[in-house]
């Protein structure tokens, strides 16, 4: 049947016809003005849930390639971890939360930077294998894999572990010190975020993207400084990271001056670049292998980078469920003051050795709120075969 015959069945026809026509088309552009006007159409939520009650295929049944697609570069959060290749089993928890729980999860782009790879094949086959983690299992629209080089700084003693024992081995780990080299990694990109593999996030990490370093600013950096609270007794200053017995750090630095964990960080990477902050860590590392003027790895390099020049995220974007020393005041889950601390946090990180993936010993207790960390990381047997590691 004609489109002439079906307006002529429909009685749409003649100047009443068309008339209704044009009145029906005027209603529709209105309709379609007023909402936009109203924010619905820009909302994906509600946008979703306009298209389903009209019955309409509409951003409801949006794929994930067309949301990608949507995505425009300027609008990408790109979120970088560093990691040799046991730690993406860790590190499944951390992109299954972000994704999970980011009001667009579309515009999480995930950057692995591994360590090089020898054997060509292997490296090709890794990469597979975490497309298919992190893309067709936890559902993140895209990840990208990037070799580094880290060049041996633990083999060639630009880093000193004098005093180091068994419980801190994970310091001596040399992709703890690829994040120093993240402008020449990632020589395309000026803002990204950078996570440690031990966390979990449960915030909002568009909230966290829009909120700090924004466009204009002159700062590289933004990252939360410790603070010595109830729940942290430890020492949050300078002074218990650096040896105020050395000239220099006695000129350049005061001891009272809280530093900040580099495990959670926005980075402004083309700023980073220009001011020369990469060799400045390096020429940091290469005086402490001359002579000891810090101690804990791969953090104080940062912080005498960064020190006064770094943008102040909320305590809430770096919380530490496993850094007190015991005693009364030691964290207890169940305890309503302690479970009111980590229910405010939007990433929770198990900085130290005490991870929540590891079993209890007489030596080390296993991470606080371990239950949340497993809440995420799903599939366990599952990931270590696809990743071919052993339980």
């Amino acid at each position: 049947m004609g489109c002439t015959a079906c307006l002529r069945r429909s009685g749409l026809t003649g100047r009443r016809g068309i008339s209704a026509v044009k009145w029906a088309i005027t209603l529709l552009v209105v309709v379609v003005v007023l909402l936009r006007w109203m924010g619905v159409l820009s909302n994906p939520a509600a946008s979703s849930w306009l298209w389903g009650a009209w019955g309409l295929p509409g951003n409801g049944g949006v794929t994930a390639a067309a949301a990608a697609a949507a995505t425009s570069r300027e609008d990408e959060i790109h979120v970088v971890f560093c990691s040799d290749w046991k730690m993406l089993r860790v590190a499944s928890a951390a992109v299954n939360s972000s994704v999970v729980n980011a009001s667009r999860p579309e515009r999480l782009v995930f950057h692995f930077l591994l360590p090089h790879q020898a054997n060509r094949a292997l490296f090709e086959t890794q990469k597979r294998r975490a497309t298919t983690l992190f893309v067709d299992w936890i559902g993140a629209r895209r990840i990208e894999v990037h070799e580094v080089d880290v060049g041996g700084i633990v083999d060639n003693m630009m880093v000193r572990f004098d005093g180091v024992g068994p419980d801190k081995a994970y310091l001596k780990n040399e992709m703890n010190y690829a994040r120093f080299s993240l402008p020449d990694v990632l020589p395309d990109l000026d803002k990204i975020l950078y996570l440690d593999p031990d966390i979990v996030v449960r915030g909002d990490l568009c909230e966290l993207w829009d909120s700090a370093l924004r466009p204009g600013g002159r700062l590289a950096l933004a990252a939360v400084e410790r603070r010595r609270s109830q729940f942290w007794l430890g020492n949050p200053t300078l002074g218990g990271m650096l040896d105020f017995s050395d000239a220099e750090i006695r000129a350049k630095f005061k001891p009272k001056d809280a530093y900040f964990n580099a495990g959670v960080f926005l980075a402004r990477l083309r700023t980073w670049k220009l001011l020369g902050y990469s060799d400045e860590m390096i020429r940091w590392m290469e005086v402490n292998a001359e002579r000891p003027i810090y101690k804990f790895g791969s953090q104080p390099p940062m912080n005498l980078v960064f020190y006064r020049k770094y943008e102040k995220l909320e305590p809430r974007w770096n919380v530490a469920p496993g850094t007190t020393k015991g005693g009364d005041k030691e964290l207890k889950e169940g305890r309503a003051a302690d479970d009111a601390y980590i229910a405010e946090a939007a990433i929770i990180h198990w900085s130290g050795n005490r991870k929540p993936w590891l079993e209890s010993t007489a030596e080390l207790p296993t991470g606080r709120y371990r239950h949340i960390w497993w809440r995420y990381f799903t599939r366990s047997d599952e990931v270590d075969a696809l990743l071919g590691l052993e339980h």
